[in-house]
């Protein structure tokens, strides 16, 4: 959901985020989004302090990221009010001989569309391949040997990609998805280093607060809040304690208010 604020980038990079589902096939995506709602392990003890989550980590081979998300957002700025839609879906799939997690994000803004395919190891979540197009580009890279490599477009301008990546490296569509993996530590802060070739390197600080309440559709719901910064902006993410599912989030900065509300709310 890098689209969304971070937890979804490239679409903050560029003022808002992305989205249209395609329809996959599998077993997962046979089922409803409600009951494809996974629990996902602890993460580990909880403890205040600074880490760093990289791929490779133990806590992720056992996390089952949620299947299916439809996400209505909201942008303010100058007065006028705008509307996007978010849809992601994840799948287990193979991948150049990897047993893999295959995510679709799609949205739709005023922007435009874009659409992003992304497959990630699924035992350590490194990166695979990202296909994406997007308005005015489009992105198609393999991750492999140490390198990432392929082609982009940005404004009708084409590009070669060619580059080491450190192995520790997320992709950066998927990376704000791996902080469900840790564990919900009030004062705990978590970094996270991502990639994406139309970006470049992303360094994100997560820092846990403890558990909120936020008001959706007249209704309190509590999550558990997480804060960081993307682009100048100030975010603020809500997770469900129970499925680490990310139902909401809200950005400020720079004369925009920006908002999240998932479909799929704790308890429904």
């Amino acid at each position: 959901m890098y689209r969304l604020m971070p937890f979804t980038w490239r679409s903050f990079a560029a003022t808002v985020i992305a989205t249209v589902l395609v329809a996959i096939t599998g077993p997962l995506a046979a089922q409803s989004p409600r009951s494809a709602v996974h629990p996902v392990s602890a993460g580990g003890a909880c403890a205040a302090g600074e880490t760093t989550l990289r791929v490779g980590d133990p806590r992720l081979a056992s996390f089952i990221p949620t299947p299916v998300d439809t996400v209505d957002m909201v942008m303010e700025r100058g007065g006028q009010v705008r509307n996007g839609l978010f849809t992601q879906q994840t799948v287990r799939t193979r991948r150049d001989g990897h047993d893999a997690w295959l995510t679709v994000q799609a949205s739709q803004t005023p922007m435009g569309p874009s659409l992003d395919s992304v497959w990630v190891d699924a035992r350590t979540w490194a990166p695979l391949r990202h296909v994406s197009t997007f308005p005015h580009g489009r992105v198609d890279v393999t991750y492999a040997g140490g390198r990432v490599t392929g082609s982009m477009v940005r404004n009708d301008t084409s590009s070669t990609v060619d580059q080491a990546l450190d192995a520790g490296i997320f992709e950066l569509a998927v990376s704000g998805d791996v902080m469900s993996a840790v564990a919900l530590c009030p004062g705990a802060v978590v970094h996270v280093s991502s990639f994406d070739p139309a970006v470049g390197m992303r360094d994100s600080e997560f820092r846990l607060l403890g558990e909120e309440s936020v008001e959706i559709g007249g209704r309190q719901y509590t999550g558990f809040a997480v804060a960081t910064t993307v682009n100048q902006r100030t975010v603020k993410l809500y997770l469900d304690p129970g499925t680490r599912h990310l139902f909401a989030w809200q950005a400020e900065g720079q004369g925009v208010k920006m908002r999240g509300r998932s479909r799929f709310l704790p308890g429904r």
